[in-house]
């Protein structure tokens, strides 16, 4: 009897070791790591990785007006531009991508789609002005950028319907040129030396 006592001991013993070591060494729940089951798709959902490959995907095609590229562009549909660049331009989010696809797209419906030639274009560009204005006073370097890029593209394309809004600009411009961030202060002296060279300023204009 102490014997059979001994041996069943063993073998309980036996099968709590190999049951400890089980989990810890093999990591298994059948033929699946559990690292493989639980870790990789909460990393996903974390980083949000997917998300945001997509989201870059979709910005770098609206910026690049792919979807415009058999379009001839007409009144009504530069008019509709501003149903996402309006709302996308007028608050200085967090969403800076997305603000620098749009001024992307702008200069790409001025540069390539010519909507200067456009009748709207006043219209357009009068809406769009204090928005522009708010992304050349942005903190990212990169936005304000591509904002002086934009504008300055607008100003060569159209330098009549600018005209008006040239105090509004050159005043964005002498407060870029201060800043102690070599890439702002170069996009704002650009900028406005692009704006008196291309339009006629005969206004009294005031830092």
């Amino acid at each position: 009897l102490s014997s059979n006592l001994s041996g069943n001991n063993a073998n309980t013993l036996k099968k709590s070791v190999v049951r400890k070591d089980y989990l810890p060494s093999s990591r298994t729940i059948g033929s699946r790591p559990i690292s493989a089951a639980k870790s990789t798709p909460i990393q996903s959902r974390t980083t949000g990785k997917k998300i945001v490959t997509s989201a870059s995907l979709n910005l770098s095609k609206y910026s690049s007006c792919s979807d415009l590229v058999d379009v001839e562009l007409d009144d009504e549909l530069l008019l509709k531009e501003l149903n996402v660049l309006i709302p996308w331009l007028s608050s200085n989010n967090d969403k800076w991508e997305q603000r620098v696809a749009a001024l992307q797209r702008i200069q790409m419906l001025v540069d390539v789609k010519n909507a200067a030639e456009c009748s709207a274009f006043s219209s357009f560009l009068q809406q769009l002005a204090k928005p522009l204005v708010n992304q050349l006073g942005d903190l990212r370097s990169s936005v304000v950028k591509q904002a002086a890029e934009t504008v300055s593209q607008i100003t060569k394309a159209h330098p009549a319907a600018f005209g008006r809004y040239c105090r509004l600009f050159l005043k964005a411009c002498f407060h870029l040129v201060i800043k102690t961030i070599k890439v702002m202060s170069h996009a704002g002296d650009e900028l406005a030396k692009c704006i008196v060279n291309r339009v006629a300023v005969d206004l009294a204009v005031s830092p």
